[in-house]
């Protein structure tokens, strides 16, 4: 099998193994509900899509999608900036639109778009500033903090994994700390999950309650997990416990053991993927995509666990591949389908 092809595998591969862990974790949180399988039959139909779509984006060069930059990036765009105007308000934030029950968000469907603008750039800071700030500047006004910092944090790893000044990269990160500092102190939400998360039995009935419904649920599942129809706190207390909480969940589900072996998933994904970074056959643009998408979602994989840990305050990430939400699964597994085609994409 040629490396060409192995690559073809071994991410889809992965990403099925990882999604088929997060079914199951769905289907534990639902385990006590009237329609158990309902939410996890909708995510294998999200996966299917999405798998679909990451086949046919990997069979298109490299190179076309460089050439094609531009428009993917106007309809990414042109979605976010329509937010205020057609978007949907879902737990005080308005980043979806609602299509006869399937709710769309924009931010999650256009990482890969972002990054690909990113990676094309060829590692010149201004348009690589440029073209984030058009992105996030519109997700901080839906408010979203949370993938603000997931994008300034992909921004910054990829700069520094393509060999950028630090001196760049530590401007921006005075400017993404000052930027999240003013949108805590202008947003009483994001101050009360702050002043929570320093000390949760201050408010153990509100603004402490996601952590200490973290920590029960954790403790719960022990080294082994709680197994399906046993998974109490999952079922009444976790908020959210299919998409924000699914670490949460996962481990009340299976334990220790099962987080353990997700987090091994990831890394295996994470590795081959800054594996075909390092490849000096590859085009220059095609390395930093490669980088980027195994920065952004190690960086998002982190911060989800972080949070639900208690090491971070509450964020409403999702998972990558784990969490449900049709736009977060198809949107990964689509940069993961540029990922491939960049793998391919040979100098010369």
């Amino acid at each position: 099998m040629t490396r060409s092809n192995r690559t073809i595998f071994t991410i889809p591969a992965l990403s099925c193994l990882i999604i088929l862990w997060g079914i199951l974790t769905i289907t534990a949180s639902q385990s006590g509900g009237q329609h158990p399988l309902y939410l996890a039959g909708k995510q294998f139909c999200f996966a299917v899509l999405g798998g679909a779509l990451m086949l046919a984006v990997a069979k298109v060069p490299f190179e076309k999608h460089c050439r094609w930059r531009n428009f993917y990036a106007a309809v990414a765009l042109l979605l976010l900036y329509l937010l205020p105007l057609a978007g949907v308000r879902v737990n005080g934030m308005q980043g979806w639109y609602s299509l006869g029950g399937f709710f769309l968000q924009p931010s999650e469907l256009g990482k890969g778009i972002w990054l690909l603008m990113l990676a094309c750039a060829g590692m010149r800071w201004k348009p690589m500033t440029l073209w984030s700030l058009a992105w996030i500047v519109p997700i901080l006004f839906q408010p979203d903090l949370g993938t603000a910092a997931v994008y300034t944090a992909g921004l910054l790893c990829l700069w520094y994994s393509g060999g950028g000044k630090l001196k760049a990269a530590a401007a921006v990160l005075l400017a993404g700390l000052t930027a999240a500092g003013i949108f805590v102190c202008t947003n009483a939400y994001a101050w009360k999950r702050l002043t929570a998360f320093w000390d949760p039995e201050a408010d153990p009935g509100g603004g402490g309650w996601h952590i200490r419904q973290f920590q029960m649920a954790i403790a719960h599942g022990g080294w082994t997990g709680a197994k399906l129809k046993q998974t109490f706190w999952s079922n009444e207390y976790l908020p959210l416990a299919y998409n924000d909480s699914a670490y949460a969940a996962m481990a009340e589900t299976l334990g220790f053991a099962g987080c353990f072996a997700a987090m091994m998933m990831y890394a295996v994904l994470y590795l081959f993927l800054l594996r075909h970074a390092l490849r000096q056959d590859l085009q220059q643009s095609a390395r930093l995509y490669l980088a980027g998408a195994a920065s952004l979602l190690a960086v998002q994989t982190l911060l989800h666990a972080g949070v639900n840990v208690g090491l971070l305050p509450p964020t409403g990430l999702t998972l990558p591949l784990i969490s449900y939400g049709g736009s977060s699964l198809i949107g990964t597994l689509l940069m993961l389908g540029l990922a491939v085609s960049a793998a391919r994409a040979r100098t010369g």
